[in-house]
């Protein structure tokens, strides 16, 4: 396992362990003065947007979602967070029914981007499953970008630094067959969870 890999699954664990002990809500209301939404990292605070973006004549649904995950880091023996701290980008892919009820995708190419305003693209990544690449999951398949790192909050709701969204590519780039018909359903144009601003 990398370093970076490693790093994504302590924050994701230690993100879950603090929202779970906290009760921490995944959203918040606090908006930057241009009324972009504030997503604090030090309570674990998330984006998260979902979008059907097609059907079969049996009524399955492809779905993709967009997100943003942040964390500080994290002391579980004296439940405190410090400095640095972290966001990063999450292309979600999956099959349901009309009821949305969760199936098991026949194929799945999902890629995921992470921008801020500063730089534009940051990282991406891709996930892939079904047929010569292993069975789906009967769930959602993923593609985690890298973090982003901040060592200091100072004008976190107004640098362009800290406007962050994530990204479903689009363009072909992802790409949901559903199952029984085989029908592919492909991502047009890119999908956002909108700009939101990454503070402490």
């Amino acid at each position: 396992m990398t370093a970076r890999a490693r790093l994504r699954t302590a924050a994701l664990l230690t993100g879950l362990a603090l929202i779970a002990t906290l009760g921490i809500p995944a959203a918040n209301a606090d908006t930057g003065s241009d009324g972009f939404p504030i997503l604090y990292a030090s309570v674990g605070q998330e984006a998260h947007k979902c979008e059907v973006i097609g059907s079969d004549q049996y009524g399955n649904q492809a779905v993709i979602c967009a997100d943003l995950m942040t964390i500080p880091t994290f002391d579980l023996s004296s439940n405190n967070v410090y400095y640095p701290y972290y966001v990063w980008a999450e292309a979600e892919a999956l099959c349901q029914t009309s009821a949305g009820v969760v199936e098991q995708c026949a194929n799945i190419l999902v890629n995921a981007e992470v921008a801020d305003g500063a730089v534009g693209a940051a990282g991406s990544s891709s996930s892939v499953c079904g047929h010569a690449a292993g069975a789906c999951p009967v769930g959602r398949l993923t593609a985690d970008t890298n973090f982003l790192s901040y060592n200091s909050s100072v004008g976190c709701s107004s640098d362009p630094h800290y406007d962050v969204w994530g990204i479903v590519l689009g363009g072909g780039a992802t790409v949901i067959e559903l199952p029984k018909s085989g029908k592919n359903i492909t991502l047009g144009s890119n999908f956002s969870t909108g700009h939101n601003w990454i503070c402490m």
